[in-house]
């Protein structure tokens, strides 16, 4: 039997069993670096990530075309063999036989080679090292692309936050018209039509609330899935979309720093310099190469018979024709170098494009900021003058229901200009090439 002290310590630790784990807090920047976590991050970061391995393995595969190469062998044979094939014919007094054998030979034998000189193999490993430099830069690219994802899908969940506040709020003033409208009725002063107006703006608040609520669920499970979280775990946003700082950028300031600080730039520019070493690596295939060898092993009939021998020696190859491949492919690489080439220049055109537009939306929606600020106090103060003519008598709930509206599509409209502001900041930001997206 459980004592009574027992059973209430089970039930409390079966309470606190129960309970849900707390929302995690999280801001932008600690969404960011989630998604740029090198194990648990985001897929696309990670698989950039593979992507600068693999080039890395390249180099490494071209550099051992330098490097030594060693091998080792054994050999136990047993053969016979036609002399006559061989050339040793009878000639006068010498009558060797035509069949020679079966006779068993054994070979034990270590050989190195080793590249003295390949320009092509030099230039192969130069190309390599421009990949790398490439995938770098194609890196660093993609961490600001994702970081610009995640400030995009933050500040659509934060936004529809802010939309949920308000569709909690709107259903707070409809009640409150009801409890109005109530009591006007039992001082005699309200009608049977104005109880039924407020209570269909009750139902419309709460439809617009369920709405509101299931499409910032959807954009917080968004947000998890792209962080590679688990989408049970509940998430709270502490960001605030009215936290501005203001703007101190002008058009030269800005493209001077959008075209030192786009790592996309960066990645075309260190891919013009990859194709143009892997075109010399081509065209140095034409060149001679150089070789040396050494070999040192034993010999005989038997393992216990056997004598040592070696070989050292050099060979030069000099290529002369073939077929056509090497023309073939360097007119491919010269194609190949165009194109990156003039991806290069339309990116820099379109990075000046890009940061005279973002600008000019940047002051477009700090201005609009202005105007949404001033109708939402303009639609507040509508609203407590209908509820005061409302109180005396001399109005309808119809004039309180509609500087409700005003009110609601103010606060609305007001929400949508911090959105659009902060999404002008975000786009401005990646324009910049400012890797986590924080405009100073």
């Amino acid at each position: 039997m459980l004592t009574t002290s027992a059973v209430s310590f089970l039930l409390f630790v079966a309470s606190v069993l129960a309970q849900p784990e707390p929302p995690t807090k999280m801001s932008r920047q600690q969404a960011i670096d989630l998604a740029l976590a090198a194990d648990s991050g985001n897929i696309q970061f990670r698989e950039s990530r593979e992507q600068l391995q693999r080039e890395r393995a390249r180099r490494r595969q071209n550099r051992a075309d330098l490097l030594p190469h060693l091998s080792a062998g054994v050999r136990q044979s047993s053969q016979t063999t036609n002399l006559e094939a061989l050339g040793l014919r009878p000639q006068g007094l010498f009558r060797p036989p035509s069949l020679v054998g079966p006779f068993s030979t054994f070979d034990a034998r270590v050989r190195m080679t080793q590249t003295l000189f390949s320009t092509s193999a030099i230039r192969n490993i130069r190309s390599s090292d421009r990949a790398i430099a490439r995938q770098e830069e194609e890196g660093r690219h993609t961490q600001q692309r994702i970081a610009s994802q995640v400030s995009r899908l933050y500040l659509s969940a934060l936004r529809l936050k802010s939309q949920l506040e308000a569709a909690q709020a709107r259903l707070g003033l409809a009640q409150k018209l009801l409890a109005l409208v109530q009591r006007q009725r039992a001082n005699g002063l309200g009608t049977a039509i104005e109880e039924t107006r407020a209570n269909l703006e009750v139902a419309r608040a709460r439809q617009n609330l369920q709405n509101t609520r299931f499409e910032s669920e959807t954009a917080l499970q968004q947000l998890a899935h792209f962080l590679s979280l688990d989408l049970d775990r509940e998430l709270d946003l502490t960001d605030r979309m009215d936290d501005v700082s203001p703007l101190e950028w002008t058009y030269p300031m800005a493209i001077q720093r959008a075209i030192e600080g786009r790592k996309d730039l960066r990645a075309l520019e260190a891919a013009v310099l990859e194709a143009g070493s892997r075109l010399g690596a081509v065209r140095a295939t034409r060149l001679p190469e150089l070789q040396g060898f050494a070999e040192y092993g034993t010999i005989g009939s038997a393992a216990s018979n056997t004598i040592p021998t070696w070989a050292v020696g050099a060979q030069l190859e000099i290529p002369i024709f073939r077929g056509g491949r090497t023309g073939a492919q360097a007119a491919e690489l010269r194609s190949q170098l165009r194109s990156r080439r003039l991806a290069t220049d339309e990116l820099r055109r379109k990075i000046e494009l890009d940061t005279r537009v973002g600008l000019a939306r940047l002051h477009l929606t700090a201005g609009q900021l202005g105007v949404g600020e001033e109708a939402r106090q303009l639609a507040e103060n509508e609203v407590a003058r209908a509820e005061r003519r409302y109180r005396a008598g001399v109005s309808t709930n119809l004039e309180v229901i509609e500087a409700q509206t005003h009110l609601t599509q103010a606060i609305d409209a007001l929400v949508a200009a911090r959105y659009q502001h902060q999404l002008a900041r975000i786009s401005f930001g990646e324009t910049l090439g400012i890797l986590l997206t924080e405009l100073p």
